[in-house]
């Protein structure tokens, strides 16, 4: 598997990041199998959330949520991993287990990752 090729291939909108990321040597997780219809359920409340949210960071989550909702519709089996380097984003990417395909790459912030003051900045840039 070449995952920054992959990411390349999937037309999903924050793959080209994360295809970097991985070039620039950031350190790509084990994935995990995950339910999909859990993820399914989850992940609809999550862009029906962000969505109704402004600034950057919320219209590019809620681009890449809505990407993977969409994709998630046709997978029976999906894959978890993680895109971590030395920012104060990630990337989480869910892959088609069956197909061998990213399905949706999320660019994330934690917020116990970043100090409460920058956190609110993510969610109220407009």
């Amino acid at each position: 598997m070449n995952l920054s090729s992959d990411l390349r291939a999937s037309g999903l909108s924050a793959a080209p990041d994360a295809a970097a990321a991985i070039d620039a040597g950031w350190k790509v997780s084990e994935f995990g199998e995950a339910s999909v219809a859990d993820l399914r359920r989850v992940y609809s409340i999550r862009l029906e959330r962000v969505s109704s949210m402004s600034g950057a960071h919320a219209e590019q989550l809620s681009r890449s949520t809505e990407e993977l909702v969409g994709r998630l519709s046709h997978a029976e089996r999906v894959e978890i991993g993680f895109i971590r380097g030395d920012a104060e984003h990630h990337f989480v990417v869910f892959r088609d287990t069956d197909r061998q395909t990213a399905i949706g790459v999320l660019r994330v912030v934690s917020k116990l990752d970043v100090p409460s003051e920058r956190w609110e900045r993510f969610w109220q840039e407009s």
